[in-house]
This record gives structure tokens, sequence and C-alpha cells, in this order.
């Protein structure tokens, strides 16, 4: 008997004289209603420094039908955290006939000791199983503690004052769960909404509580760190494409003003990383296929050297049809990382991507009638003017953080280039950037508080042309 089919107008009736017994504060009793009722499992939350013999005035004597003899049996006293023993209850009582349930672990609940008990398998003639003895717990394994990085001020996330959320996938996430898009690695987190929009030649739209839903292309207000490399050049401006979610081992995201600790990021940070945690050698390769002709390989490796030195890297090559027309895309990415670790807590890093995207045909919008006779269709003048983006980055960062007395130096370079060609209805916008910067931070150490310094220096250059559709000769140049 499962616990749907207890819940019935009888077993109701029951529940609630269970709750009237050991749980007489209303809001206990709200609690487990609603626990009962639309939870996952059944809980019961048991005060046991109340009423102990309530039983003993139950309407129900031991002599009900509802009763049963058991092996099992009530500790005589139960003791909280604090030491403080709890009210003696009879071993002998007996439950109300709503299946066997089994003590398993104490909590405090608003100054009451309340117990999770879980309901076991019973049958269609089984009576009252009585309460099981708690047994110390053996072989307990602590929780690890989840370190963030993404504040620049790392510490843990359980204390940390900051909205904080953090995505650790594990070998088998990786392994079966290959993500093509970034919106199903983020998908479980609150406030984030990253718009999948199914086309290359525009890109991912990432908005956090709402701030960054106005930017046409690319993303706005939300910086992006790669492998602590900034993906959001000096303007604010983020191309989400250079990073790769199949790759992604770790995401770390801040909400709110506190993300100013990044610049010009009021609208959140997310930080992603690609660097296995792994500390031995390893290669694999994955192929992989789907509708629409698209293919997707991928191969990773690391290496662990002498001296403390580790390298890790991967390539991946997707290349799709696309589902609608004149939206064909191939993107090669590529990444090289080296950690060196002289000492405890002192390391270099050092990191280089490289995304080329030959071509990512773009189909434009469609109107509402457009898409009721074929969805798949293309927009005829983005067709014929060959809409699309093509563009080569490559981008490197180096990271140093070395104890010191006093505290920890912190501090970091970075540099970007990237070619642009983007062929659009109106015109073709050519475009060659140069951008980098730099960060260096410092930690005091010995203080009562947590109490970090820095500065950081963002530099861009573009070099950018706009020239009439290569369609319409003569081609000329509207803006250099």
């Amino acid at each position: 008997m499962n616990m749907r089919e207890l819940i019935d107008l009888k077993g109701l009736m029951k529940i609630r004289e269970l709750m009237n017994c050991f749980v007489p504060s209303w809001h206990h009793r709200i609690f487990l209603m609603l626990f009962l009722t639309v939870g996952t499992g059944p809980t019961i939350l048991w005060d046991v420094s109340a009423q102990p013999s309530c039983f003993a005035d139950s309407p129900h004597s031991t002599e009900s039908p509802h009763f049963t003899d058991s092996a099992h049996s009530v500790p005589s006293s139960i003791t909280a955290n604090s030491g403080h023993v709890a009210s003696s209850i009879n071993p002998k009582q007996k439950l109300i006939d709503v299946g066997k349930w089994h003590l398993h672990t104490l909590h405090v609940y608003s100054g009451s000791i309340l117990s999770h008990a879980e309901l076991a398998d019973t049958t269609a003639d089984a009576g009252i199983g009585e309460l099981e003895r708690v047994e110390p717990l053996e072989n307990v394994e602590l929780l690890e503690e989840l370190l963030v990085t993404a504040t620049y001020l790392p510490g843990v996330m359980s204390r940390s004052p900051l909205a904080v959320q953090l995505v650790r996938r594990d070998a088998a996430d990786l392994r079966w769960r290959p993500a093509a898009t970034l919106d199903e690695i983020t998908a479980q987190l609150p406030g984030v909404q990253v718009s999948n929009r199914e086309n290359y030649a525009l890109g991912e739209r990432i908005t956090i509580r709402g701030l960054g839903w106005r930017s046409p292309f690319g993303v706005r207000g939300i910086r992006i760190l790669l492998d602590e490399i900034p993906l959001t050049v000096a303007d604010g401006q983020t191309i989400v494409t250079m990073a790769d979610p199949a790759m992604v081992k770790r995401l770390e995201v801040i909400q709110g003003p506190s993300s100013t600790f990044y610049g010009n990021a009021a609208g959140g940070v997310i930080a992603l990383y690609t660097s296995p945690s792994r500390d031995d050698s390893f290669l694999t390769a994955r192929v992989l296929t789907s509708s629409y002709a698209e293919q997707k390989m991928e191969t990773s490796w690391g290496l662990q050297l002498p001296k403390q030195w580790q390298m890790d890297g991967f390539v991946t090559r997707l290349k799709t049809d696309g589902y609608r027309e004149h939206s064909a895309a191939t993107i090669v990415r590529a990444h090289l990382g080296a950690t060196w670790r002289p000492r405890s807590k002192e390391t270099l890093a050092f990191h280089v991507h490289h995304t080329s995207m030959p071509f990512a045909e773009h189909p434009g919008a469609l109107t509402e009638q457009m898409l009721e006779e074929n969805p798949s269709q293309a927009r005829a003048n983005f067709l014929s003017a060959g809409a699309g983006k093509e563009f080569h980055q490559t981008m490197t960062g180096i990271n140093y953080e070395k104890p010191m007395t006093g505290g920890t130096l912190k501090t970091s370079l970075h540099a970007v280039v990237r070619d642009l060609e983007n062929p659009l209805p109106f015109g073709t916008i050519l475009l060659n950037r140069y951008a980098g910067g730099g960060r260096v931070g410092w930690t005091f150490s010995g203080l009562p508080f947590d109490l970090q310094t820095g500065a950081e220096l963002l530099l861009q250059h573009d070099d950018r042309q706009n020239r009439s559709p290569a369609r319409i000769p003569p081609v000329t140049v509207t803006l250099d």
C-alpha cells in the first residue's frame, strides 16, 4: 500500500488524530499536512516533549484492531544536540494504523525535537509498527564545502553574503548529458535565463533577474569570464560563442549589485571553468550526431608533468545544416591550459582559447503569417544578401596568486584579437578588434574581517567599416 492509497478520508482522520497527539502547535500541524499532501515522501513531525501519554487517553485502546504487536520499540528517552533529555515515552505505545514508520534522524525545529519518518512497504493485512530504536550512525560522510572563486575574494558558498549560485558537472554528467547550448547548464538556476535562439549567427541572449533583455545582440550588463579571462570587453559587450558548453566543468553566478566588484556588471557575473579538477593524465574522444545533419567531434586531454606542472586542452568541431533554410553553421573551438603549483597556495595558470566560425548563416525573423505557412523558411532579403557571420577570435590570459607577508597577491593579464565579417541585408560590417587588460588585487590577512583592495584596467581598440550591400554595386564604405 503506497502513500496515495493511505490518504483517503479515513486516513486523513487518522493523520489528524496523530497530529493532535504529537503536534499540538498549529504551525507544526499546517507544515505536516502540507508535506503529507504535496510532498514527495511522507514525514511525521513528532514532538516527543508534548503529551507523552497521549495514546493512553486516545479512544483507541490496545485491544483495537488498529494495533498490532511488533518487535520494534520506542527508546525510553531521546536527547537533542544540546544535551536536553526529552520526556520519557512508554516503549510499548503503538501508533495508529497508517503503515510502518521507522525513526531515522532527529532535528530541532521551533524549539521542539522532531523526527523524520519514512513509510515502509506494507501489505493489505499489515498492522501497526512501533518506532525503531535509533542507533548511532557509523561511517558518516561529511559533504564537501563548496569554494566560490568568482567573487575575487574566495570563500565558502554556505557563508557567502552574496547571491551566489554554483553548478558542478561530474564525469557522468559530462559523458551522458553533453550540453549543446548554455541554457542546458543554467536551466536549474533561478533568476538566470538563457534565450537560445537556435541561430549561431546571433548567439545566445542572457538575462539575470531581468537585466540584459534589451540587448539586440550579444550580452550587455552581464560580465562573463572563461577560465578567469573576461569575455566581456571594455564597452560591455560579450560574445558567448567563445565558450563550448559541452566543455564547461563548473559554472558560478553572482546576482545583484554585488557583481559590481567586476566593474560594469550591474546585472551579474557568470564565471565558466573548462579545466578539469582531476590530477591524473587522461584522453577522451567523442562523436555526436543528430537531426538536420548535425555532427560534433570532441577530444579532450590532461597531462600530469613533473615539478608540479599540469596541462590540459580540448578541440571540438560542430557542423549543422540547421532546421531552417539558410541556417547552416560550422564552429571550431580549441583550448590549451597549463598550471604550475610550486608551493602551497601559490599558483601560476595560463590559458589560450581560440574559436573559428567560418560561416553561420542568418535566416532572419519571420512574420506570424510566414510562420504559419512554413516555419522553416528564411526571409527573402536575408537569403539574397547571404546574411550571416564569420569570425575568428583568440584570447589568452595568465593568472598568478602568491601568499606573502601580510596578505595574498593575485594578478592577471589577458589579451583578445577578433576578426569579424557580418553581411546583412542593409550592408556588411567588417571589424578588427584588439582588446586586453589587467587586474591586481591584495587580500589582507590577520584581520578579524575580510578586506581586499585592487585595481583593474581594460583596453579596447576597434577598426570598423560598414559597407553597402554587395548585391547592389558599386560597393561603397558608409562608415570607417
